[in-house]
């Protein structure tokens, strides 16, 4: 069988798919609240959320062609919680309100998929990883990690171990 929305039909032959790690997010610009406009919160909701089900819907369709077990979809802090504007000194470097939105969707997306297929033994999970170390300046990390309680912002290695745990 074909899938329009999951092209990896050899992997689903050889039965292939036991994990699917959904780990898409927009990547609009970050503009202030009042810069942004309805079409950066659809790229995101649709880079993110439509995505991630698309994917999950797709896996768990061809079952009989894998052996999906796990499902983790990868959320953030900021779908969680709402954002600390203090921690940014420009509004343009800021996470967008659209990204923050979307992994928030992603997390009730996670919560309606584990209870549907939790009876047919998939698991659904989903990571919501805090800040990550990138290109930001000294001058945000101090201020992060004088925000986040454990502290300090964390390397991009990080989270792989949490989702091998869960895979």
């Amino acid at each position: 069988p074909r899938s329009t929305l999951f092209p990896y039909t050899t992997l689903f032959r050889s039965g292939g798919v036991n994990v699917l790690v959904n780990a898409a997010a927009g990547r609009g610009s970050a503009r202030t609240v009042e810069q942004t406009a309805s079409p950066d919160l659809l790229e995101h909701y649709s880079a993110t959320v439509l995505t991630a089900f698309n994917c999950s819907q797709s896996v768990v369709k061809h079952s009989d062609l894998t052996r999906i077990k796990s499902i983790v979809n990868i959320g953030s802090i900021y779908g969680v919680l709402a954002v600390d504007h203090r921690i940014y000194d420009d509004p343009q470097r800021q996470s967008p309100v659209g990204y923050a939105c979307a992994k928030a969707a992603l997390v009730q997306l996670t919560r309606y998929l584990a209870a549907y297929w939790g009876p047919r033994d998939i698991r659904v999970n989903c990571v919501s990883v805090g800040g990550i170390a990138r290109d930001q300046d000294e001058q945000f990390r101090r201020r992060y990690n004088a925000r986040v309680p454990p502290g300090p912002i964390a390397q991009a290695s990080q989270p792989s171990d949490v989702l091998a745990y869960l895979a």
